[in-house]
């Protein structure tokens, strides 16, 4: 394998790897990293690693640790600062690498072109005025995204790499920690080193990146949201701005180009959107046939209890026409002095009785209205009238004989 032969005639080439919890994850990365290098040695960066017998087994050519977190940038580097030789590689400690001799190639590769000075495993042919990537301009190897997105070429010119992982050639650029934390160093990285003359390419290479899964990023760490303030869309935006007032000189830049061969795969991709697209609609459909019916039934519902309503606001009207009726009626039985049970004498002798009578009559109409309701005191007084006519009659009539 010619990778092979640059494997016994390169220098050992340092590998620099910021760790921050993740356990699992960075054992599976190093484990496979083994797998598919040769001649390297790495340099761990410990911003928060648990599992410190594991980083001892590696047994690392350099060891730094901090004593809290500080970020992505600052750690990376922290270990370009101890990266001796004329290339060094970073990277992520959730990275896996399946291609074998991935390393070697990438150094052939710089080896036979000196003008280029950065290889990413993954990046983008075009940065925007506003200082954000061009999504649509992705190129890399990675499982998880789509086929349109890998290029023909084993390396294709970019405007930046992506940060999961990269080789560089060392000639002292450092990232910009003014940045703070995270997000933008790739991009930043990439047009110091377009600034200085070189190219920046992307290699070909088979690789999953577990970040891509939001839940396992360190993104979404307490320490790391603790840290920015809670809100990493807003420090992103906050970064993203730094980063396009540094270099509105060069923006949007463009490098290289998307193949006919992703163009078409990209085609094929939409296509399969829209079938999918389709299916959803049909789904749509159906469930809003099935929301139209249910409307319906609720629709005629709601007039039923509409006209239920509307019984009771007559109901309601009669048994207010009915009271005031009854209250007229009341008012006139007191007001007799004697037909209805109070003779002439009675009221004479004691002229008070049929205002107390009368008050008395109405207090309890309310009363009852208050504590019983419309329905029971309707009931009452329809009884208590008949009665109240019949006794004051009898008595009418003993006065009489008297």
């Amino acid at each position: 394998m010619r990778g092979r032969n640059v494997t016994r005639s390169r220098e050992k080439i340092p590998i620099v790897v910021p760790v921050f919890h993740r356990e699992e994850d960075t054992k599976l990365m190093f484990k496979q990293l083994s797998k598919v290098t040769d001649n390297y040695s790495v340099i761990i960066v410990n911003n928060g690693f648990d599992d410190r017998k594991f980083l001892e087994k590696l047994k690392p050519l350099h060891y730094i640790e901090n004593k809290e977190n500080t970020g992505a940038i600052r750690p990376i580097n922290q270990g370009l600062e101890v990266a001796d030789g004329e290339y060094v590689a970073v990277l992520h400690n959730d990275l896996l690498i399946f291609d074998e001799g991935w390393l070697d190639h990438i150094i052939e590769f710089m080896e036979r072109r000196r003008d280029v000075g950065l290889v990413g495993l993954g990046g983008r042919h075009t940065i925007n005025a506003d200082g954000m990537y061009d999504n649509d301009t992705t190129v890399a190897g990675n499982r998880d995204l789509p086929l349109s997105y890998k290029p023909t070429w084993r390396l294709t010119e970019v405007a930046t790499i992506d940060g999961l992982g990269w080789v560089m050639r060392n000639i002292g650029l450092r990232l910009d920690e003014s940045f703070g934390l995270m997000h933008f160093y790739d991009l930043d990285l990439s047009l110091q080193y377009i600034d200085a003359g070189y190219r920046v390419y992307v290699a070909m290479v088979d690789i999953r990146h577990l970040a891509d899964d939001n839940e396992r990023s360190t993104r979404s760490h307490s320490d790391y949201l603790d840290r920015i303030g809670g809100d990493d869309g807003s420090y992103f935006d906050e970064v993203q701005e730094k980063f396009r007032k540094k270099w509105q000189h060069m923006l949007p830049i463009t490098r290289g180009f998307k193949d006919e061969s992703s163009a078409y795969q990209r085609i094929a991709e939409l296509y399969e959107l829209l079938d999918d697209l389709r299916d959803h609609i049909d789904e749509l459909g159906i469930y809003v046939k099935d929301l139209e019916a249910e409307d319906k039934k609720k629709g005629a519902e709601i007039e039923k209890a509409a006209r239920y309503v509307r019984m009771l606001e007559n109901e309601n009207s009669n048994r207010i026409a009915e009271i005031e009726k009854l209250g007229k009626y009341i008012g006139e039985l007191e007001k007799r002095p004697s037909i209805e049970g109070v003779s002439a004498e009675r009221t004479a002798d004691h002229p008070e009785r049929s205002d107390s009578t009368r008050r008395s009559a109405v207090a309890k109409f309310r009363l009852y209205m208050e504590s019983e309701g419309l329905a029971k005191t309707l009931k009452r007084t329809a009884l208590y009238v008949p009665r109240k006519a019949g006794l004051l009659r009898r008595e009418n009539s003993q006065q009489n004989r008297h």
